[in-house]
């Protein structure tokens, strides 16, 4: 995965979805090399070495302007952190190395993260039973508004597939990312029917709010004063 950053630093809206690690770095580029099943070791880091070369390499980048990230769901056995000289910085999950030839890929472990609502749509893929119903937890408490609805689905169909409705943990069943959203869809319809107006609308911006609704029905409430103020801010602004 490419994230690529247009603006001098992160702005506050990307930075309440970026994890510990990636939030922290001042590349415009982020290369994130994401490892689910796979444990850590000598072939998974030469991997990413590869991608962080070849990918400087042919866009005429420098070390400064990429950063690349080794993403782990299972955590690294403590044999293999020292073999490679990774050390933990500042913040919980993330390290670093001074190995010269691997001082440009920094690691994440999910399973490590803090549950800090900027890491549960991460930590969700953790391979931690724990620390997936952590990750979840957050989400499910206030961590769907800071993401897109089509993430949003993603995660729900993955709870509902991953944890049924007994708590119990399951992985077995290969799944394609069209029928977990599918799942998360009917999940999260279900759970809006629940809610009563006001809550369906926290935490969309005005936007989202009125996306999808007819004219009609966006000036429905208003009174005829605020209408008229409305229409003179329009011809006012038409004027200009």
């Amino acid at each position: 995965m490419l994230l690529r950053r247009e603006t001098p630093c992160w702005t506050d809206e990307q930075l309440i979805r970026l994890p510990d690690g990636i939030r922290e770095s001042t590349a415009n580029h982020i290369l994130l090399e994401f490892k689910y099943t796979e444990s850590v070791n000598e072939t998974v880091f030469q991997q990413t070495l590869s991608y962080d070369y070849f990918y400087k390499n042919a866009n005429k980048l420098t070390n400064k302007q990429v950063q690349s990230f080794l993403m782990s769901a299972k955590t690294p056995r403590k044999i293999t952190l020292d073999k490679f000289s990774y050390r933990q910085g500042k913040y919980k999950g993330v390290y670093f190395t001074k190995m010269p030839l691997l001082r440009h890929i920094n690691l994440i472990v999910l399973n490590e993260l803090s549950n800090d609502s900027h890491n549960a749509w991460i930590k969700c893929f953790a391979s931690h039973r724990l620390e997936k119903q952590k990750a979840f937890k957050v989400i499910k408490t206030g961590g769907l508004k800071l993401m897109p609805l089509d993430l949003d689905r993603f995660l729900l169909g993955l709870w509902r597939h991953w944890f049924n409705d007994e708590g119990e943990f399951k992985m077995s069943t290969e799944l394609t990312s069209e029928k977990v959203m599918e799942m998360g869809k009917f999940w999260g319809e279900s759970y809006l029917s629940l809610l009563n107006p006001k809550e369906r609308l926290a935490g969309l911006n005005a936007k989202e709010r009125v996306d999808g609704l007819n004219v009609k029905e966006r000036m429905t409430g208003l009174s005829i004063e605020e209408l008229e103020t409305y229409l003179q801010q329009i011809k006012s602004s038409n004027n200009e």
